[in-house]
C-alpha cells in the first residue's frame, strides 16, 4: 500500500485531482487548488478494511467540488475514511465529508524503493 497516488475526485459541483503519499499509517497530499490533506489510517486485515481520518485544510475563498466555498479564513474539517483494502481495484470509493459524498479513484503511481 505504501506509495505515491493520484486521486481523481468527483462531487456534486465538479471534479478535481490531487497527489498523495500513503506510508506506514500516514496520508498526506494536496490538490491543484492548494487544499491540504493530512491523516492517519489503520489496516484491519480481518475485515479487509482501511479506516482512519483525514484533516482537510482549504485555502481562503476556494470553491470545492462538493459545492461549498471557503470563507475569508479558509476552512478546516475532517473526513473519516473507511474503504476496502483492494481500493485500487475498484472503479471508485465514496468518502463522506461533512459537506456530502465525494467519489474518489486512487491510482498508485509508484512505491518506495
Amino acid at each position: 500500500m505504501n506509495g505515491f497516488y493520484t486521486g481523481y475526485f468527483a462531487g456534486k459541483a465538479g471534479n478535481g485531482m490531487g497527489m498523495f503519499v500513503i506510508k506506514d499509517g500516514i496520508i498526506t497530499g494536496s490538490d491543484f487548488l492548494g487544499v491540504l490533506f493530512d491523516g492517519s489510517y489503520e489496516i484491519n486485515t480481518s475485515a479487509s478494511m482501511i479506516t482512519g481520518v483525514v484533516k482537510v485544510r482549504v485555502p481562503p475563498n476556494a470553491s470545492l467540488i462538493n459545492g461549498i466555498t471557503a470563507g475569508d479564513e479558509g476552512l478546516t474539517y475532517e473526513t473519516p475514511i473507511n474503504f476496502p483494502i483492494n481500493f485500487t481495484e475498484l472503479p471508485y470509493i465514496t468518502l463522506q465529508s461533512p459537506f456530502g459524498a465525494t467519489n474518489v479513484k486512487l491510482v498508485k503511481i509508484r512505491g518506495f524503493e
